[in-house]
C-alpha cells in the first residue's frame, strides 16, 4: 500500500486520475460531485437526427455515460463503516478542493458543450415533470435493453459497475435478480495473476482466438485441423444475429458482426469481424453449408463503411467535432 501511495502521489496525485476512475470513486463516497455535473437527464430524449444526442458518441463512451447521467442527477453515493479516506493521496490540501479534483469540468469547451445540451433539452416539447419522467424511463430502459447474457451491460465492467448503482439509485433492491445477475457477470470476468486477483475490463475471447486461428493456419497447419476447427466452431458460435446500437447509423443492414468479448452478443466492431472473417476464411469457403454465415458477416462489414471511405470501429459516419469537448475517455473513438 505504501509503494502504491508513493507511485499514486509520483504521477500527480489522485487528481491526475481519468474520468471514469474517479467517477467510481464518486459513487462509492471517496470523492465529491462536481457541481457543472449534471448534464441534464433530459438529453436522452434528444433523438439522432437532432444537431447532438447521446447516439453521437461512440458506443462506449454512450453505455458509460448513460447510467452516470442517472447517477449525477441523484448525486447518488453509497458509504460503509469501512470506506477508506483518499485525502493522503492529493499532492496539496489545495488539490482536494472541488475547483481542482474536477478541472475536466472547468474549460471553456466542456461549459460550451454544456450549454449547447441545456439548449437542446429546452427544445423539447412538453410539461417538465412528464418530460423528466420519461426520461428516467428511458435511461434505465437503455441499460435492462442492453444486458448480456451473464448480466452485465455490454459485457463492460465499467459500465456494469455504473449500471448497478444507477439502478440502486432509483430504489432497486440489492437483492434484486437483475443486480445480483450482473455481480455475478463481474465475477466472472476475475482472473488471478501471480495469485491475486485481477478484474478485467471485459473478456478478449474473441479477438485472442480469431488471432491465433489466422497465425496457426498461417503457419501451414490446415483449417480442418482439430486444434483449428475447434477454435473456428467457437467464432462461428460468437456471431452476432441481434441488432444493437450500430442500427441507429447503419438501419439498412442485418446481423453478422462479431465482438471483442465472450457473451457479447449485440455489440460488433469491425476489427473482430474481419479478424473473425480472416480465420474462418478457407474453411467457410470450402464449405457450402456455412456461406450464410460468411455471406453475413461481410456484408455487415462492407455495409460499415464511411461516406468518406474510412471503415469505423462501432459505428458509421459518427464524427461529431463536439465530441472533442467531452471530458469522458473512449467518448470521440469510434
Amino acid at each position: 500500500m505504501r509503494k502504491a501511495k508513493q507511485f499514486i502521489l509520483s504521477k500527480g496525485g489522485i487528481k491526475q486520475a481519468k474520468l471514469l476512475t474517479k467517477m467510481m470513486l464518486t459513487v462509492t463516497g471517496q470523492y465529491q460531485w462536481p457541481r457543472l455535473f449534471p448534464i441534464p437527464l433530459e438529453v436522452v430524449l434528444l433523438p439522432p437526427t437532432f444537431f447532438v444526442s447521446i447516439y453521437d458518441l461512440s458506443v462506449y463512451g454512450r453505455v458509460n455515460m448513460i447510467p452516470l447521467l442517472l447517477l449525477g442527477h441523484k448525486r447518488f453515493q453509497i458509504t460503509t463503516p469501512d470506506t477508506p479516506s483518499l485525502k493522503d493521496l492529493f499532492q496539496t490540501r489545495e488539490d482536494s478542493s472541488e475547483e481542482q479534483v474536477w478541472e475536466e469540468y472547468r474549460t471553456e469547451e466542456y461549459r460550451s458543450f454544456f450549454s449547447k445540451l441545456q439548449t437542446g433539452v429546452k427544445t423539447l416539447i412538453g410539461y417538465p415533470d412528464y418530460l423528466h419522467s420519461l426520461a428516467l424511463d428511458s435511461t434505465k430502459r437503455f441499460m435492462l435493453d442492453r444486458l448480456e447474457p451473464d448480466g452485465t451491460l455490454y459485457n463492460y465492467f465499467g459500465s456494469t459497475f455504473f449500471m448497478i448503482f444507477a439502478l440502486l439509485s432509483i430504489g432497486y433492491s440489492k437483492r434484486d435478480p437483475v443486480i445480483l445477475k450482473a455481480i455475478a457477470g463481474l465475477k466472472g470476468m476475475a482472473c488471478s495473476i501471480e495469485g491475486h486477483t485481477h478484474i478485467q475490463f471485459t473478456t478478449p475471447h474473441v479477438w485472442n482466438t480469431s488471432l491465433i486461428s489466422y497465425a496457426l493456419q498461417e503457419a501451414g497447419i490446415p483449417f480442418n485441423d482439430p486444434t483449428v476447427k475447434a477454435a473456428n466452431q467457437y467464432l462461428l458460435s460468437r456471431q452476432h444475429y441481434m441488432y444493437g446500437d450500430w442500427l441507429i447509423h447503419n438501419p439498412d443492414t442485418i446481423p453478422g458482426g462479431w465482438g471483442f468479448s465472450d457473451l457479447n452478443t449485440m455489440n460488433p466492431d469491425v476489427d473482430d469481424t474481419t479478424a473473425s472473417l480472416r480465420a474462418l476464411a478457407k474453411q467457410l469457403q470450402a464449405k457450402p453449408d456455412n456461406r450464410d454465415s460468411w455471406q453475413r458477416g461481410v456484408s455487415f462489414t462492407i455495409s460499415m463503411q464511411n461516406d468518406d471511405g474510412g471503415f469505423p470501429a462501432f459505428e458509421r459516419n459518427n464524427d461529431h467535432k463536439w465530441l472533442h469537448l467531452l471530458p469522458i475517455e473512449g467518448s470521440k473513438y469510434l
